[in-house]
């Protein structure tokens, strides 16, 4: 019989169809918007479970340490605040903004997440919003919308970092940071397998 053969076939297709994590993102953005922020300070949400399932630590610190260093090639310093459930009290945040003097606020937050019957991510839309730290106005609002790869093909670090490439890239098309060029990809390309002879 064939039936064996055809349905080991489509699965196949279907396993790697999924090889690529794929990110979707919209904003917009303030008409009187600092556009070259030169001190930002960032709330990653990224590890909160209020908003349902993560991708874990490992996405998480991707995501930061790839953030830090696109907004350090732009020219701004930035620093990451990593908040888990309620632990950010109001006087923390506070001080913070007291010591680091951010000219921006970049809250990072997972808004929705989708999992399979098996309790598996497959599709998440994060908010990444941008206030003047000042005013406390937002100039920036987005919403990404990422669907992640098994760790089997591309790390969880990589797929962050090429989020976080998608989303900086959205960024400058909006006028941030002028003069910036775009990140270059592939970032989350799957690396070679250990048989590959390349």
């Amino acid at each position: 019989m064939r039936t064996p053969r055809i349905l080991l076939l489509v699965s196949l297709s279907l396993l790697f169809a999924g090889c690529a994590a794929s990110t979707r993102v919209v904003s917009q953005k303030a008409d009187r918007a600092n556009t070259s922020p030169k001190r930002i300070y960032v709330q990653s949400f990224l590890l909160d479970s209020r908003a349902g399932a993560n991708l874990g630590p490992e996405f998480a610190q991707g995501f930061n340490s790839r953030l830090i260093q696109v907004l350090q090639q732009c020219g701004a310093k930035a620093t990451v605040k990593v908040v888990i459930g309620l632990e950010m009290e109001n006087s923390t945040f506070l001080r913070d903004l007291e010591v680091f003097k951010p000219d921006v606020i970049l809250k990072v937050t997972k808004v929705h997440a989708t999992v399979s019957t098996y309790g598996v991510l497959i599709k998440s839309t994060y908010a990444l919003d941008l206030y003047d730290a000042a005013s406390k106005n937002a100039i920036w609002r987005s919403r990404a919308e990422f669907e992640p790869t098994g760790k089997l093909y591309v790390s969880y670090e990589r797929q962050a970092a090429a989020m976080v490439d998608k989303v900086t890239d959205q960024m400058k098309q909006d006028g941030f940071f002028p003069g910036c060029a775009k990140m270059e990809r592939p970032t989350a390309e799957p690396s070679p397998s250990p048989s590959d002879p390349s």
